[in-house]
């Protein structure tokens, strides 16, 4: 068996020896046909508009290129990094939340994720067969259509729609209406204007040259929000995605430069380690999505950790809290960059890999009165992410070697009223990879802000 396939239906097994659902609990009658149906429809609908509106090559089927596509070996492929990793695991979210929707559990919808990963590849482009697709739109599919599902219950219509569309239909065609939930422990937005300051070096006979970017100061808007679902700290369960945490960071900056992240983690099973008036602490296996996406640095870790939180409160209204994951990435993707005698410098291939992640998020703030909303004397929060990965598989493009990652994020925020607060951020992203072909190269991103935040 092709290794990444293996440990894709090694980490099923995995979770399910242990994370089994209740299946004893009330829900709707399945409906296989109509999940199936909907994976076949937004398939069919994203063919038509990349053939007909975007014209695109790979897009113009034929009987002899889906024949070909039936028995031809499956590939690594080298598309945009964007579109494999967030494109991909996007259309996975639709194939989750159809299934979802329809009464299955969370393990029995990865099925659907991958029955519609198999339909698009063999049926909807002319392109070999991608195993990095596979993978994306499996694992990637699972964390983020699990997440949007149940958003999908804590939000009315229409604003649902554009959370889970896949949700939305299913409820359309059934005129059912959703059942709401209300497990959003905490929602957190935040607006602001920053600086950046980019740059990257390479590495040639153990010296390091600047290379000229053009580009190396930048004013930039940001925006943040920032979503928990379920109690981190006080959490027992068999249940996948009980608790979850999404954040997204999106910052746009003048001369053009972008930064985007999308981060989550979330509890396959957990148990309660404590619980007790002063403090809690829960612990349990985890799936991670990872994607850091900047005008210079791409890196994506799809990752199964052991997870540790814990909460305390101290005399005083002081309140402490931990967060920390450790173990394996699954599958990372990063794109590295082809240089032409250091004058300048290109996005090339991705390369592909595992190995493993640590991450650390701490957390104080003085609370004089009661309820999550206060916090008189300020938050202080600390964020430290560490990637260490091997490029193991290769498409014919990929240059061998190791990559390590390290994303840092300091901040503090002080309440100025109930909900809303005004802070301060600093962040670096921060890659070092080593190849084979071409010079090793370190590229990082700074930047600071000042924003406003409200939380709910």
């Amino acid at each position: 068996m092709n290794r990444p396939i293996f440990f894709v239906a090694a980490f099923l097994l995995s979770s399910m020896l242990y994370g089994q659902e209740n299946v004893q609990e009330d829900r709707m009658p399945d409906s296989f046909f109509r999940a199936v149906g909907i994976n076949v429809l937004s398939n069919t609908l994203l063919h038509l508009a990349d053939r007909y509106i975007s014209q695109d090559g790979w897009a113009q089927v034929t009987p002899a290129s889906i024949r070909e596509n039936l028995t031809v070996p499956w590939q690594w492929d080298g598309d945009q990094y964007f579109i494999n990793q967030f494109g991909h695991p996007y259309q996975g979210s639709i194939y989750h939340a159809a299934a979802r929707s329809n009464g299955f559990l969370f393990y029995e919808a990865m099925l659907f994720d991958t029955f519609g990963s198999v339909y698009w590849e063999l049926f909807c482009e002319t392109n070999t067969p991608s195993i990095n697709d596979l993978i994306s739109t499996t694992l990637g599919g699972a964390a983020l259509g699990e997440m949007f599902h149940r958003l999908y219950l804590e939000i009315a219509n229409p604003l649902g729609l554009l959370v889970s569309p896949a949700d939305a239909l299913n409820n359309m065609i059934t005129r059912r209406r959703p059942q709401r939930t209300n497990n959003i422990y905490s929602l957190r937005l935040a607006f602001g204007i920053g600086y950046t300051y980019a740059g990257q070096a390479i590495e040639q006979d153990n010296t390091e040259e600047l290379l000229n970017l053009n580009i190396r100061h930048i004013v930039s808007t940001d925006i943040a929000c920032t979503v928990i679902y379920g109690n981190p700290f006080v959490q027992q369960s068999k249940r996948p995605y009980e608790h979850f945490e999404i954040m997204l960071y999106a910052h746009l900056g003048y001369p053009f430069w972008y930064n985007l992240k999308l981060l989550s983690d979330a509890y396959l099973f957990s148990f309660s380690v404590f619980d007790r008036e002063n403090k809690q602490a829960s612990t349990g296996l985890s799936l991670h999505y990872d994607l850091f996406a900047d005008r210079q640095i791409d890196f994506f870790s799809q990752a199964l950790d052991w997870t540790y939180k814990y909460k305390k409160h101290f005399r005083g209204g002081t309140e402490m809290e931990f967060k920390g994951h450790i173990g394996w990435t699954v599958f990372n993707a990063d794109t590295f960059y082809v240089h032409n005698e250091y004058s300048g410098l290109r996005k090339a291939d991705n390369n592909y890999g595992t190995g493993a992640n640590m991450k650390l998020i701490f957390s104080a703030q003085n609370q004089h009165r009661k309820g999550n909303g206060g916090g008189e004397g300020g938050i202080f929060e600390i964020k430290v992410y560490v990637y260490e990965v091997f490029n193991v598989f290769k498409n014919e493009n990929s240059d061998s070697g190791r990559d390590f990652f390290m994303f840092i994020n300091a901040d503090y925020s002080f309440p100025i009223g109930k909900q809303v607060s005004i802070g301060v951020s600093a962040s670096l992203l921060w890659h070092h990879a080593y190849y084979d072909r071409i010079p090793d190269t370190q590229k990082l991103t700074n930047d600071a802000k000042l924003y406003i935040a409200w939380k709910r």
